[in-house]
């Protein structure tokens, strides 16, 4: 079945690619705008006050994660 994948050229992996995440990106673009007219104007409000405590969230794991594999780095940069 990974056959297919490793014997294809480049190009036309790229052009595939390519391909899927164009279509994928209009598929959001026309879910959101049918989604966004099926909404009232209160849960509209109600996930923008979401949008900030879920985003600080992810600065926060974001950085637990960088300063957990700085001191792995820096670990293994002493024992060399």
């Amino acid at each position: 079945m990974d056959e297919w994948f490793n014997t294809a050229s480049d190009s036309l992996v790229f052009v595939l690619g390519f391909i899927l995440l164009v279509g994928a990106a209009e598929a959001g673009v026309a879910l959101a705008s049918w989604h966004k007219r099926t909404l009232s104007e209160g849960a509209d409000r109600f996930l923008a006050t979401l949008a900030g405590p879920l985003l600080g969230l992810l600065a926060l794991m974001i950085g637990f994660t960088f300063a957990m594999a700085l001191t792995r780095y820096m670990r293994r940069a002493w024992l060399r």
